[in-house]
């Protein structure tokens, strides 16, 4: 980017050589120390891009190689102030807005971030606004690896940051930390409880007493194994223990579902009617050319936002919309009873992907359909297998072994 403004700031030409030694020419011009760009080759001759003051150091080498050359391009801002210069005031305009332009990409106009999944953008943003990064602040003494410590000292789930400045756009990548597993203490006594209302299918039992067997009825909250183990009951009594139980229970499970399924609905035909209101943004400013409400009694409106940039890193703080109004007319449309049950089979098969937990299994669906005027009400009962147990800490009197009297 800079090179390419620092070119036009000083002007340069854009050459035609033609002759029977062309790479002769080049090699000839490179050990001149002459610096050519955008070389290329289009019908029969070729074209590159050269500065005034090594355009005047091609002359020998041309010579010497027998090519011609010939200048089809000036560009620069030196071609343009001669062009206009019995023109002063508009010289004297071109050169402050390029003024204006340079002093514009000392701040920073865009800031994104990338990589976070558990933490929320406007939280990073907020944080780095803190710290100096944030559109409309200058960019001139940022110190990178000192934002990137704190932002990893002020979020702990922050595992690696890298902050790149680079133009006018501040790009934050992060890598967040594995979400650690709660620490279990083995030691601690507890109890194994179902988490929902089930059927026991399956019971594997590490440690404990297992209370259920499979075909029981279970409620959430009721101990499927105790952590409590029972010794030497006789007629001095039995002696109590208590372990850390652990078991993994399975029970099937049931899942209901009824909802309408409209066999009519609307669908929206667009007429290629249009209108669009005009505008630009003016740091973070949107103000319209020309604006006026919808003549249309139905329509979608779909916003366009077109950034003014110097190139990907060099992103400005203006930018021009476009809100695009396109009329439709409500189509009633109607679905058979066939594609009603499909569409009903489609939304409990949604469902069920998105409420049922990791490594649930799904061992039966009855549906059932009935038709009410206008819908098609939709009735389904799930069997699913599921993992139900969960650990529940045991109080005892000071964790140790009691002696129990009958």
């Amino acid at each position: 980017m800079f090179l390419r403004l620092y070119n036009f700031l000083r002007g340069y030409v854009t050459v035609a050589v033609s002759g029977f030694a062309v790479a002769r020419f080049i090699n000839l011009a490179a050990h001149k120390n002459i610096y050519l760009w955008n070389v290329r080759e289009k019908d029969g001759r070729t074209f590159l891009c050269v500065s005034v003051k090594g355009f005047r150091l091609m002359r020998q080498p041309a010579k010497k190689s027998g090519c011609k050359l010939k200048i089809v391009k000036k560009t620069g801002l030196p071609f343009i102030l001669y062009r206009y210069r019995k023109r002063k005031v508009l010289a004297l305009g071109l050169l402050l807005f390029i003024g204006l332009m340079v002093y514009l990409t000392s701040f920073l106009w865009l800031v994104t971030v990338s990589g976070n999944n558990l933490l929320e953008t406007p939280a990073l943003l907020g944080k780095l606004r803190e710290l100096g990064v944030a559109a409309g602040l200058t960019k001139s003494g940022l110190n990178v690896r000192e934002i990137e410590e704190e932002l990893m000292a002020g979020f702990p789930n922050i595992a690696f940051a890298n902050l790149r400045v680079k133009g006018t756009r501040a790009q934050l990548s992060i890598v967040e930390t594995i979400q650690r597993k709660d620490f279990v203490d083995k030691s601690a006594p507890c109890d194994v409880v179902a988490a929902k209302d089930g059927l026991i299918h399956e019971i594997a039992t590490d440690a404990g007493r297992p209370l259920v067997r499979p075909g029981d009825v279970v409620q959430a909250g009721d101990v499927l194994v105790s952590g409590e183990l029972k010794a030497g009951a006789d007629d001095t009594g039995y002696q109590s223990y208590f372990v850390h139980a652990s078991s993994k229970v399975t029970a099937k499970l049931f899942y209901e579902y009824v909802f309408d399924v409209p066999l009519t609905y609307i669908i929206k035909s667009f007429t290629g009617n249009v209108k669009r209101n005009y505008g630009i943004i003016l740091f973070n400013q949107k103000i319209y050319l020309e604006k006026s409400p919808s003549p249309f009694t139905n329509y979608d409106v779909k916003a366009e936002e077109n950034r003014f940039n110097f190139g990907p890193d060099y992103p400005l703080p203006a930018a021009y919309f476009t809100d695009t109004f396109r009329e439709f007319i409500p189509v009633t449309a109607h679905r058979t009873v066939e594609e009603a049950e499909i569409m009903g089979q489609t939304i409990v098969a949604s469902r069920l992907l998105r409420e049922l937990p990791p490594g649930s299994e799904v061992v039966s669906t009855e549906m059932s359909y009935e038709r009410k005027d206008d819908v098609l009400v939709v009735s389904a009962v799930v069997a699913v297998l599921e993992v139900i147990s969960e650990q529940r800490p045991l109080k005892t009197v000071n964790n140790e072994q009691l002696t129990i009297n009958n």
